[in-house]
């Protein structure tokens, strides 16, 4: 991104970012068959904030706004399989001004399959599907971490409070 925008977080897409991606996108789905597929922009910042952090979807700060792991895989998909031919028609030029010239031309797309692709690299790391299943078992043993820890803090503010009362009762005796 090109400098910060107030009211927009660092990984989220600005205004103009937004307008020359956002055709590149697939349309959303609102009604018919299957369920909608979600906001696209709010995809788009969950790719973002997960190329940047490296943390899974299930983990985003938009996750419950695009819809569970499979609904942001599937915008990455997309972007990948629609955007390869460009890439690989950029790829097969050699003279270095027609590249740099098509690259220029052809910026978007080339920067939503590179982004696509090292994200599905990174997540696939050889398999032929996602490991959903891990992250829903990951997912689960954070869970009970985390209340785990919840209990934890519950008791320790628990404790505070009795000694700062017991603390309350030493200094009006003493006074």
């Amino acid at each position: 991104m090109k400098g910060i925008v107030a009211g927009v977080r660092r990984y989220e897409a600005s205004d103009s970012e937004w307008e020359r991606v956002k055709e590149y996108l697939p349309p959303e789905r609102t009604g018919g068959r299957g369920r909608p597929s979600g906001d696209n922009r709010n995809a788009l910042n969950s790719i973002l904030w997960m190329a940047r952090s490296g943390v899974a979807w299930d983990f985003g700060p938009n996750s419950v706004e695009i819809g569970n792991d499979s609904s942001g895989y599937s915008l990455v998909d997309y972007s990948y399989r629609q955007h390869r031919e460009i890439f690989r028609q950029y790829q097969d030029i050699t003279k270095p001004k027609q590249r740099e010239q098509f690259r220029n031309d052809h910026h978007a797309e080339i920067a939503l399959y590179e982004a696509a692709k090292r994200y599905l690299y990174g997540v696939m790391n050889g398999r032929a599907s996602l490991p959903i299943k891990g992250w829903q078992d990951e997912r689960g043993k954070l869970a009970n971490e985390r209340g785990a820890l919840n209990w934890e803090y519950v008791s320790l503010k628990a404790e505070v409070q009795s000694v700062e009362r017991i603390q309350r009762a030493v200094v009006d005796i003493m006074m």
